[in-house]
């Protein structure tokens, strides 16, 4: 696995898929890493860059910490969302660890997950939920909740220690690690997190899947309806309290 994620093609396929999405939504020029290169900067010496983010895995070299900005909520602009910047050789590493991985994690992930899979996408969740809910809504008890400050509150030590049961080759982990364990700056400063994962690129998201699998495949059994996208649940059951020991 290791030899198919630093392969020059799957590198380059990531490089393309990156600016594909940043086309799509508009970004393509106007988006820059924290390091102030723009995706069309990276177009003139795309090669370049490809062999330097290689080689950069093949060393397992520590990642550019990511920037933290905050951005004002769109439905409640008196809040603020925090956003975490890539540099853009880090984000094509990323993306080209995430496409190798995702099929192995989807397969390994529970079938009551609905968020960052390729077989489970988020619209499925929600068209199950509509079409149960209008059989039952006179019937089931509802619950829906959901994680607050998930992504910052991912203890690394467990989530390293799930990843251990993916039998992913000792190389594989360490490049996963540089993501766990990346730094980020905030203030002006360069700090390590004492927990939490920095988002920014996709493959933060499915990492964050995996450190809930264990709660969705204990609790999709035994309750009526349970669905979970990233960290927000929603639960129906024909008593208001379901025997759930955890």
């Amino acid at each position: 696995m290791f030899e198919r994620i630093i392969a020059k093609k799957n590198l380059e396929t990531a490089y393309l898929k990156i600016a594909e999405q940043m086309e799509e939504d508009g970004r393509v020029r106007r988006y820059r890493g924290w390091d102030s290169l723009k995706l069309g900067d990276l177009e003139i010496n795309s090669a370049q860059i490809i062999k330097e983010a290689q080689q950069e895995m093949i060393d397992f070299k520590p990642l550019s910490p990511a920037a933290l900005i905050k951005i004002p909520k769109k439905n409640k602009p008196q809040k603020s969302r925090e956003i975490h910047i890539y540099n853009l050789k880090d984000r094509i590493k990323a993306q080209a660890i995430y496409q190798i991985i995702e099929p192995h994690l989807d397969a390994y992930f529970s079938p009551w997950l609905f968020s960052y899979r390729t077989s489970h996408p988020n619209y499925f969740a929600a068209r199950s939920t509509v079409r149960h809910y209008k059989r039952y809504f006179k019937r089931d008890f509802v619950l829906v909740a959901d994680v607050a400050d998930y992504f910052n509150h991912i203890d690394v030590a467990i989530l390293k220690k799930k990843l251990l049961f993916l039998n992913f080759s000792e190389p594989v982990l360490k490049l996963l690690n540089l993501f766990i364990t990346n730094q980020k700056i905030q203030d002006g400063k360069i700090i390590q997190p004492a927990k939490g994962l920095i988002a920014g690129t996709p493959l933060i998201p499915i990492l964050a899947n995996l450190y809930l699998n264990d709660l969705d495949k204990y609790c999709g059994p035994r309750i009526d309806f349970y669905r979970r996208v990233g960290d927000d649940f929603i639960i129906f059951d024909q008593k208001k309290t379901p025997t759930i020991n955890l």
